[in-house]
């Protein structure tokens, strides 16, 4: 499994689980700092972006939710990792949380937006198989505490080769897991887990089944999954400041996944050992919105980082002795969706972003040498 990509299919490039780092794994192309290539207003509100070919021309293409006009937007890619708006679909209410992946088994990336306001939805919209989504179907998270939910991931929770989904909410007290069955998602089982901003899979114990990581007020919970879609109890570790986003990688090529968490102000490591993290490390620059993966080539993940209301995104570069001198690139006041994928198509994996504040997509290229 390829980590940059965060789950193992071509159809889906931002969300899902991390994995620890394969041996042998063959090295990119040592790879330049990205540039700005493209800012596009999108709309009111953005909350959220993700990744997929939607239509099948093996393209990456770009999806986007507007809670401020209750939609959802997808954008086409040229082939030259340029993004023209596709088509704009309704999301009742505000919409938050957005992922895809095949979620019938038809082999089409379809798409699921998290809805809050009113009464708490997820809403799975299929693929007609060339890029048009259908008609909503609320696939309500049922929630036993009321909560809606903001956040949506999907990987293979059980080992089957289909795509599952992780739902989470910044006001419940649980997640939601549902597990895809000959391709029908089936009825929600629930997890007591206390999460606040940020949620993501990863196998932190290098056993092939994906865990469960999120933040909370000063702390990270981690839950081991059992490899049927179930996760095992709450294990915590303090990070000293009110952390807000949350990236999994392997930062320093150990074959151990790390966690890098941020706050207001402030952005922290905590190292893996292969069974839990040790005490957390900050380096020094301040880390809002987080993702994680190779963006230089070397074979180890990086860190990129937006410094709210600091118009800054970071590509803080991890290496075997330490991260070095971090990449920055001009963004918008308040960055809140972050994608790696390789949108160019030419061999490193590319950043794209929405702001919050002026409703703006932001796109930035890589160069690779071959």
């Amino acid at each position: 499994m390829d980590k940059p990509g965060h789950i193992e299919l071509s159809l889906v490039l931002v969300l899902g689980c991390h994995s620890h780092r394969d041996e042998g794994r063959e090295e990119a192309g040592a790879c330049l700092e990205p540039t700005l290539t493209q800012s596009t207003p999108l709309g009111i509100n953005p909350r959220e972006i993700a990744a997929g070919d939607l239509d099948g021309d093996g393209d990456i293409d770009l999806l986007a939710t507007l809670g401020g006009e209750s939609t959802f937007v997808t954008l086409r890619n040229d082939g030259a990792g340029r993004f023209e708006p596709w088509d704009t679909y309704p999301a009742n209410y505000v919409a938050s949380g957005i992922g895809a992946g095949d979620f019938d088994s038809d082999g089409d990336a379809d798409v699921l937006v998290a809805v809050v306001g009113g009464i708490p939805e997820i809403l799975r919209y299929r693929n007609d198989g060339y890029g048009a989504m259908g008609e909503p179907e609320d696939i309500a998270v049922d929630d036993p505490y009321g909560m809606p939910s903001e956040q949506v991931l999907v990987a293979d929770l059980n080992g089957d080769d289909a795509v599952d989904v992780v739902a989470a909410s910044a006001y419940s007290r649980s997640i939601s897991v549902r597990l895809q069955e000959a391709g029908v998602l089936a009825r929600p089982a629930f997890f007591d887990f206390d999460y606040t901003q940020d949620l993501e899979l990863g196998d932190f114990n290098a056993d092939g089944v994906p865990d469960l990581i999120g933040v909370l007020n000063e702390d990270v919970n981690l839950m081991l999954g059992d490899g049927t879609g179930g996760f095992g109890p709450v294990t915590r570790w303090e990070t000293g400041f009110l952390a807000l986003g949350l990236a999994v990688g392997d930062f320093g090529g150990d074959g151990n996944l790390d966690a890098a968490v941020g706050g207001t102000g402030a952005l922290a490591v905590l190292w893996g050992d292969g069974e839990g993290f040790g005490v957390p490390i900050r380096l020094g620059v301040a880390g809002g919105r987080l993702e994680a993966a190779d963006l230089d080539g070397d074979g180890i993940d990086d860190i990129v980082a937006t410094e709210f209301e600091g118009h800054t995104t970071r590509v803080i570069l991890g290496s075997e002795s330490g991260f070095m001198t971090p990449w920055e690139v001009e963004a918008g006041a308040f960055t809140v969706g972050i994608a790696l994928a390789q949108l160019d198509g030419e061999g490193g994996l590319d950043i794209a972003t929405v702001d919050n504040s002026d409703g703006v997509l932001r796109v930035y290229l890589s160069a690779c040498a071959p």
